[in-house]
């Protein structure tokens, strides 16, 4: 299987405290990860890492590939509808004509996010903030995809719609979601955890 993300001999600290430390995993392209470990351990570190928005203080993150990241805390503009969110994330400006919105329709289609597009985002509800934000993803046509604590905003019935709903529409995307509910994750997701700055493989029964 093909390298998505080598991480070599990564290590990072903030103010004299090791966060990683001499970090060395691949993570291979099409494979669904869960990143686990305690509170503070460093994980959406390994995730800003990955994603170019920290610099490792040693070490090299080796991708060829584009990353998508959606994170914990919400990127929508509350004051504007739906549509115009997508449009200024994927097109730069509020409004899309022709091919581009036939495009963008049809990106959005698997996601039921099609009756939300005039509706201001102050208005809806977690799980369908959740659609959106994973629309904006896919409008990017990432290969890998960074989630932080997807399901940690949502109720149970939620959290299970949204686990279903990206391991269908990210399908053969590499995924690297860290969480602290593995559990409620589906067996084919790998278990990590950062533990001691290092990433381990979980034995699964």
């Amino acid at each position: 299987m093909m390298e998505a993300i080598k991480l070599v001999n990564i290590s990072k600290s903030y103010e004299q405290k090791m966060v990683v430390n001499q970090l060395d995993f691949t993570f291979e392209q099409g494979n669904y990860y869960l990143l686990t470990g305690e509170s503070g351990c460093g994980k959406t570190t390994v995730l800003n890492l990955i994603a170019g928005y920290l610099t490792p203080d040693d070490g090299e993150v080796i991708k060829d590939l584009k990353v998508a990241y959606l994170f914990q805390d919400e990127m929508l503009f509350s004051n504007l509808t739906v549509s115009e969110n997508m449009n200024m994330y994927r097109f730069g400006k509020m409004g899309i004509e022709g091919e581009d919105k036939e495009l963008f329709l049809e990106i959005l289609a698997p996601l039921g996010v099609a009756p939300l597009l005039k509706k201001k985002v102050s208005t809806l509800s977690g799980g369908e903030r959740q659609r959106v934000e994973i629309g904006m993803i896919l409008m990017s046509n990432p290969d890998v995809i960074l989630l932080d604590e997807p399901t940690s905003r949502l109720d149970m019935e939620n959290k299970e719609k949204l686990i279903n709903l990206i391991s269908t529409v990210f399908k053969a995307k590499t995924l690297i979601i860290v969480t602290h509910e593995s559990e409620i994750f589906p067996s084919e997701f790998i278990r990590l955890k950062l533990e001691n700055g290092g990433i381990k493989r979980e034995k699964t029964s």
